[in-house]
């Protein structure tokens, strides 16, 4: 009713956000075009605040079904809108996302580049979101290079990350890639330990979403 593009586009590249949780690629990828279709005008001075929201949501999506060439397009596009913006998350997201557009492609060189740069730039990042999203990117394409040695390195890190910010989201990832690595490295032992470790946390996420619905209820 209010004609506000600037929290319209916004809402919608949230939803898309919940349908790329639950992996329902189509309705993401509809709602991301939504977004799009709502951008403020080009005269508005958030035009390339949202423009840039829009291109690393649909690098994401493509990356989630696994189509590098497109996932490279707007990886690009990103890191231009971000030089235009000149602000360090948008900066750190989209080259994390280059980096892992050029993992998918097969392009090493490149991906290593791309991950280098962010990874000179994230004792600078404040935002547990934008450490994860570079232990998230980094640690798959290392595992997927076999470089698994360094995998661990960073998988430490990423579990040191979601003890200190005493996030379950965060041990969940680093411990899934923990499970991975010693999966690939043929040592059973570890492996089972931490997919123990990955079921202890999945039920203490599952207990918090209970007690937070029952928070809900009571508030009503």
């Amino acid at each position: 009713k209010a004609k506000d593009k600037r929290r319209i586009s916004s809402l919608y590249f949230d939803i898309s956000l919940v349908y790329s949780a639950i992996k329902n690629y189509k309705a993401q990828y509809d709602f991301i075009i939504k977004g799009g279709e709502n951008l403020p005008d080009q005269s508005s001075p958030l035009y390339n605040f949202m423009l840039i929201q829009y291109q690393i949501s649909l690098c994401s999506y493509y990356l989630d079904i696994n189509k590098a060439d497109s996932a490279l397009h707007y990886a690009r596009l990103s890191i231009e809108t971000s030089d235009k913006l000149g602000i360090g998350v948008y900066d750190m997201v989209s080259i994390c996302l280059t980096g892992a557009a050029y993992a998918l492609a097969n392009d090493a060189a490149k991906a290593d580049s791309a991950f280098t740069k962010a990874l000179g730039k994230l004792p600078n990042m404040k935002q547990n979101s934008l450490r994860s999203l570079f232990y998230d990117t980094y640690i798959k394409y290392l595992i997927q290079a076999s470089r698994l040695e360094q995998a661990k390195l960073f998988c430490r890190q990423f579990i040191n990350l979601g003890n200190t910010a005493n996030s379950n989201s965060i041990r969940l990832k680093s411990i899934v890639y923990m499970q991975q690595l010693f999966d690939a490295l043929h040592q059973t032992d570890s492996a089972y330990y931490y997919s123990r470790q990955e079921s202890k946390i999945n039920t203490a996420i599952f207990s918090e979403g209970n007690i937070d619905r029952l928070q809900t209820l009571s508030f009503h």
